[in-house]
């Protein structure tokens, strides 16, 4: 009992004392693979928890960790709290919030647009933007399929005349000669670009939207 106080009484004395690198490698080695009980565990974490790092530290800690196979239980824990920390409402907002200033930089932005360009688009074929649309798709075509569907876009509900030009009519399975009119619809400006990504999710759409028409 008396050797526990004692202890007690040298670690405050010595508490906030800088200590060598010599004497905290001795420390460290001595502590090396020595178990620790729950209490110390808990001790050791309330004492780190909030508490922030230099950049010295982390690097250290970056250092001494890198190249180190870590066992299947420790990559688990990992896991674990990771999923934990990023389902918490303030680290998902602020992730989020990073995330959309960094796509709305310029450079990002310029970068996102070439990657997406021209062959390296998902959705490129060989000249098929050369490719002519047929007679049939003439002005009268346009405008009898404008007005099957009340001049509106079948997107955003806007009407043709809340618009400063002409509704587009869109070939819903993106050949430009199937011209019946089950196979084509309205759009306006706006929206009519944002139909040329995900072709198979708008193929869908607009099919339930003619389908529902019907019945």
């Amino acid at each position: 009992m008396n050797k526990d106080k004692k202890n007690k009484e040298n670690s405050a004395r010595q508490k906030g004392i800088p200590k060598s690198a010599e004497t905290r490698k001795r420390m460290s080695l001595a502590w090396t693979g020595v178990p620790k009980s729950a209490e110390t565990k808990a001790k050791i974490s309330a004492t780190l928890t909030g508490r922030s790092l230099s950049a010295e530290h982390k690097m250290k800690i970056h250092d001494a960790l890198v190249g180190k196979p870590h066992s299947k239980e420790r990559k688990e824990k990992q896991k674990r709290n990771q999923k934990i920390v990023m389902n918490r409402l303030e680290v998902r907002a602020k992730t989020s919030a990073a995330q959309k200033i960094a796509q709305n930089r310029p450079e990002v932005k310029e970068k996102n647009r070439i990657a997406h360009t021209g062959s390296r688009s998902y959705n490129w074929i060989e000249d098929r933007s050369l490719l002519p649309y047929s007679g049939e798709f003439n002005l009268e075509l346009k405008e009898r399929i404008r007005k099957n569907y009340d001049y509106t876009c079948m997107v955003c509900k806007l009407k043709e005349e809340q618009l400063t030009r002409k509704l587009s009519v869109h070939h819903i399975d993106y050949d430009k000669k199937n011209n019946i009119p089950s196979n084509l619809i309205s759009l306006c400006g706006k929206c009519h670009p944002v139909t040329n990504t995900h072709r198979k999710y708008w193929t869908a759409v607009f099919q339930c939207k003619i389908y529902r028409r019907k019945f």
